[in-house]
């Protein structure tokens, strides 16, 4: 009877491990499915920050190179604080940020509530292989230019968020730096989003890997289209010019509008920052 009883434990232990062993076999075959299927690797996004000189003045600006096989259509490196950081180079900062930007004690104060943070962003399309510059970096998530260099030494990179293209769709994947991992947003759209109604036969179309429609109606059609340069925003207004748009025109720097007999009304813009078109066209009232 105990030799019987043995065996059983015996059976019993042989097959738990054995169940066990063949889960770990699984799970390392399985590995670490969302870097797995990462089309983009962080090291082939080659970048430097350094300070810059752009219209007569000192920007702490990023270069940046799209190594992978994408079309990137945005890229964004936020940055977080050391932790090593101490009290008094923090105090350090606020001062010379209150100084530099002329805040009041106020709006110091509610900065302090934050964590010292940073971040540099880009909306211009990198295609593969290509290099783009005098990417700025801004305080905080705001709009406030970096322009000191020591500053964004006491912080460390914190997130990459990259916006590619993959088979006609625009798909977002984030890398943490923390963690060394990748993940995936839900939301994937197509990369090029004109208009299938009537209203968009009215004006040329332009050829771009990343047309974003704002607005789709039938009777207004609003999108930008990225990868342009300012001579080819001027090759496209010519081309409305020739469609008719020429009635009570009113033309700026990197600005068009005008209607046509038709009551059509085209507004071009040309976002330098972007290298990108923008477009709205609205039918007669």
């Amino acid at each position: 009877m105990k030799k019987l009883l043995s065996m059983v434990v015996i059976f019993c232990m042989v097959f738990i491990l054995g169940a066990c062993g063949s889960k770990e076999a699984g799970s390392e075959a399985n590995g670490n499915t969302e870097d797995e299927k990462a089309k983009i690797k962080i090291e082939e996004l080659n970048y430097q920050v350094n300070v810059e000189v752009d219209n007569g003045e000192r920007y702490v600006m990023m270069k940046l190179t799209n190594n992978s096989k994408y079309v990137i259509t945005n890229f964004e490196l936020t940055y977080k604080v050391k932790k090593d950081v101490t009290n008094e180079q923090k105090n350090k900062f606020y001062d010379e940020i209150q100084k530099n930007f002329k805040f009041n004690e106020e709006d110091v104060n509610e900065l302090k509530q934050k964590e010292i943070s940073m971040h540099a962003e880009t909306n211009r399309l990198i295609d593969a292989g290509q290099t783009v510059d005098k990417i700025n970096c801004y305080y905080f998530g705001g709009s406030y230019y970096l322009k000191d260099i020591n500053h964004l030494k006491l912080c460390e990179p914190d997130i990459a968020t990259i916006k590619y293209i993959d088979d006609g769709k625009i798909h977002t994947m984030y890398y943490d730096y923390a963690n060394d991992s990748y993940s995936y947003d839900d939301e994937i759209i197509p990369s090029n989003q004109w208009t299938k109604r009537a209203i968009g036969q009215k004006i040329p179309k332009l050829d771009s890997k990343c047309i974003i429609a704002d607005t789709d109606e039938d009777d207004e059609f609003k999108f930008e289209a990225y990868g342009f340069t300012i001579d080819e925003f001027n090759e496209y207004v010519d081309k409305c010019k020739k469609l008719g748009y020429i009635v009570d025109e009113l033309s700026f720097d990197n600005s068009y509008s005008a209607d046509n007999t038709d009551g059509y009304n085209v507004d071009l813009d040309f976002e330098e920052k972007d290298c990108a078109i923008r477009v709205t066209i609205q039918s007669p009232e």
